[in-house]
């Protein structure tokens, strides 16, 4: 006997019958899609602008140090010079932090690709600091997260 022949069991010019169903048909209805928002993404947006404007206030801070050196204090001399020039080199490093921040905070609000590159540089740049190893980490395994890495790159 042949496969294809007529009558056979795989006979091109007969249609098999119908297969009657065996379960209850439900609706199918399409999934939502996922939504962008997500409260670990908005409490890292928020921690990120408190720790600049908490970089700003250290700035503001510096510059009135920086006014009762030259003004009020007894300092003179070398001393006051090396004084003024830390002061300007911590002045500096606050606006580094407040930018850093500022940046991977929007970085966080846009949610895409090079927001979530940012944040991840910045993370590690702050790795490399003693005070910054405990965000640093706690951010980049926050990031890691496959939930998470799917609401950047959509």
């Amino acid at each position: 006997m042949r496969i294809f022949e007529e009558g056979g069991p795989l006979d091109p010019t007969v249609d098999p019958p119908p297969a009657a169903p065996t379960e209850e048909i439900r609706s199918w209805k399409a999934p939502e899609p996922a939504s962008r928002r997500s409260l670990g993404l908005f409490a890292l947006f928020a921690a990120d602008l408190v720790l600049a404007g908490l970089a700003v206030l250290l700035v503001w801070w510096l510059f009135g140090a920086r006014r009762y050196l030259l003004n009020d204090s007894a300092e003179f001399g070398t001393e006051m010079d090396d004084a003024l020039r830390g002061l300007k080199s911590l002045s500096i490093a606050g606006w580094i932090l407040a930018g850093g921040f500022a940046l991977s905070a929007l970085g966080v609000l846009t949610r895409t690709r090079a927001g979530y590159r940012v944040q991840v540089l910045w993370a590690l740049l702050l790795c490399l600091t003693l005070v910054g190893l405990p965000y640093g980490i706690a951010v980049i395994l926050f990031l890691r997260r496959p939930e998470t890495h799917a609401r950047f790159f959509l």
